[in-house]
């Protein structure tokens, strides 16, 4: 009986001091996905043509200014330039405190390789999309 008391000890001490580094050291990729991870599941989301499935990695502001239809036209002019997309691969930038920039490399069949790259905002402790200044619509 002392040696479940002992193991249920040394787990909750190794739990409280897992927590006590996440929370108290502010913890900004281990509990939430890294900033290169939002990065590249929107732009998966994005050519794939889910936009209803893109609209969460954005900030809740972003979202409701842009939606669904918004990154439909985006996704449209951005397939316009590139061709068809091979790949989407997640590339880490920077982040400090509750910012971020990370990017998404998309290889493509006539344009090579291209690099999006999106600031980032932390909010209720998850990295969302704060701007789609790379992605805008070219103005006529």
């Amino acid at each position: 009986m002392k040696a479940i008391w002992g193991a249920l000890a040394v787990f909750m001490v190794a739990m409280l001091l897992v927590a006590g580094a996440v929370f108290g050291l502010n913890d900004s990729t281990v509990l939430a996905p890294p900033p290169e991870a939002v990065a590249e599941g929107f732009a998966r989301a994005m050519v794939a043509g889910r936009y209803e499935r893109a609209l969460p990695y954005l900030s809740e502001d972003l979202a409701a200014e842009v939606g669904p239809d918004g990154l439909r036209a985006l996704a449209m002019q951005l397939k316009s330039r590139t061709g068809v997309v091979l790949n989407v691969q997640g590339e880490p930038g920077w982040i400090s405190q509750d910012n971020a920039e990370a990017a998404a490399t998309i290889q493509t069949e006539s344009a090579g390789y291209v690099r999006l790259a999106f600031p980032m905002s932390r909010q209720q402790g998850v990295w969302s999309i704060s701007s789609l200044e790379g992605l805008e619509l070219e103005s006529d």
